[in-house]
């Protein structure tokens, strides 16, 4: 709509009521007060009898927002209530994780999943014989086992065919399940929480403000298990090798054509191959086959002008 808007091809706006357009009063103010009247578009919002055509109506209008916007905190602190008691239960508060379902008898219960507890049981078995992390997901997807967030979406309705790279594993996947204290039987509540009730942002909480709970569903895998596969990840952390510093001009400043991302610097020279920039969604297999060679960058040094470089 804000897109039309800025494209003239909007006259009036209406909605319900003035909540329908927001419940922060800051943002609800700058739309009616200062974006749609520099726009020259009119705002209606029916039940609260407002019609920028008229000033007076929007008066009012700043003391229904904030009575809106402390709707929604009030609800905010009545959800927060709610979790706390289910907490205090023993209940989970958050979603379930990959390898466990609701108890449909029993809400903020978790009970194994017989379709995907299996895998967690796989992973965590493979890294006790020894597998890295990257292996494992290569395996994973040898397997054509679906990913923890496509099962997610097939479940929810989605066709797998619409889905991009369902087996698409790769070994931070592989490590959020090795990491996951979960799957020996224990709940870990409120480990993260929103900025603040009017954002979506979610930052992690402190130890002191979560509360784990020994025992609360069935483990998948036993603590000795999962204590071993620990100490396995922490000996495959490697020093990183000191790289040496790339100084080419244009590092950081080269972007694909084709989908926008960025192009990374390669010096590997193999026989006559000479040093270029590569799309890193190339290296992924996501789009097209292109390098651009440095010393054609090099052709365009003077940036008093904008060139238009052809790759192949």
């Amino acid at each position: 709509m804000l897109a039309d808007i800025k494209a003239g091809l909007v006259a009036t706006v209406i909605v319900k009521d003035l909540s329908r357009l927001g419940r922060n009063h800051i943002e609800v103010g700058k739309y009616t007060q200062i974006v749609f009247p520099e726009a020259e578009v009119r705002f209606i919002a029916v039940n609260n009898a407002v019609d920028s055509s008229d000033q007076s109506d929007l008066d009012f209008s700043p003391f229904v927002n904030i009575m809106n916007e402390w709707y929604a905190r009030d609800v905010t602190h009545k959800v927060k209530a709610v979790l706390a008691q289910k907490d205090r239960q023993g209940k989970a508060v958050g979603r379930y994780p990959y390898g466990y379902l609701d108890n449909p008898d029993d809400k903020g219960r978790w009970v194994v999943d017989p379709e995907t507890a299996p895998v967690v049981q796989e992973i965590f078995r493979l890294k006790l014989e020894g597998w890295s992390n990257e292996w494992i997901a290569k395996e994973m997807k040898k397997r054509q086992i679906l990913k923890p967030s496509a099962v997610r979406k097939v479940r929810g309705g989605q066709n797998l065919e619409d889905l991009e790279r369902p087996y698409g594993w790769n070994s931070e996947s592989v490590r959020n399940i090795l990491h996951n204290q979960t799957y020996t039987g224990t709940l870990t509540n409120f480990q993260s929480k929103r900025v603040s009730f009017n954002s979506k942002k979610r930052v992690a909480t402190r130890e002191d403000e979560q509360n784990v709970i020994e025992d609360a569903h069935p483990a998948i895998v036993s603590k000795e298990d999962f204590e071993k596969a620990q100490e396995l990840c922490e000996k495959d952390k490697r020093k990183p090798v000191p790289q040496e510093v790339d100084d080419n001009m244009f590092v950081g400043m080269c972007f694909c054509a084709d989908c926008g991302r960025r192009m990374y610097h390669s010096k590997t020279r193999k026989g006559n191959v000479r040093p270029y920039f590569l799309c890193a969604n190339r290296v992924l297999d996501r789009c097209t086959r292109h390098r651009i060679w440095d010393e054609v960058l090099e052709e365009y040094s003077d940036f008093n002008f904008t060139p238009v470089l052809k790759y192949d």
